[in-house]
């Protein structure tokens, strides 16, 4: 309700509602901190998977880092919580940029695409070191992901993490039975150098 309420009536928001967790902390620190959603929730029920997961977004947006958030998502999740997608797909990256192994990354795969199996919204970020394939890493990273079916290329990022420069394949993902050691193997068999 409260959420409705400050989402409906302050309507800082972009029509699209993505990333809504992140324009409500953008606008929460610097505009309306004493009203916002995640200080409210805090205040109410600080035990509450929502609040612990815009806790997060909160700390990583004041940090201006997105990896001191990492510790409350893991909170959020041991909850049990099913309904918060975006919460999925934030750990998906915290496992990825602190190198966990794949099995532990397919635990949190597999709960994210269970409860959200027809779901596009939110890209996952797999990490790499490095490029030595031939060509662009686009062009390789696109032709490595068009035979599986379950993917949707979206692009490549560098990422800065502890002084060191890596890099992000982002793809979509549909579907409940999703692999990611097929994904990480296509992409280094394409060229990609794993942190593995």
């Amino acid at each position: 309700m409260l959420g409705s309420w400050e989402v409906l009536q302050l309507q800082y928001l972009k029509k699209d509602s993505k990333g809504f967790s992140q324009q409500i902390e953008d606008r929460n620190t610097y505009q309306l901190p004493e009203q916002s959603l995640s200080h409210t929730l805090n205040l109410l029920y600080p035990k509450f998977a929502d609040s612990i997961f815009l806790q997060g977004i909160s700390t990583g947006y004041q940090n201006r880092n997105f990896m001191t958030g990492c510790q409350l998502y893991d909170q959020a999740l041991a909850t049990g919580v099913k309904h918060n997608e975006e919460l999925f797909q934030k750990q998906t990256i915290c496992l990825e940029r602190t190198q966990a192994d794949d099995e532990t990354i397919q635990l949190t795969v597999d709960r994210w695409r269970k409860n959200f199996p027809n779901s596009r919204q939110f890209p996952y970020y797999m990490s790499f070191r490095g490029f030595q394939g031939t060509g662009s890493p686009e062009q390789a990273a696109q032709r490595a992901l068009q035979s599986i079916p379950y993917v949707q290329y979206d692009g490549i990022q560098a990422v800065e993490l502890a002084n060191v420069q890596t890099g992000e394949v982002i793809f979509r993902l549909s579907g409940s039975d999703v692999k990611i050691r097929v994904i990480r193997n296509r992409l280094e068999q394409a060229g990609f150098i794993s942190h593995r």
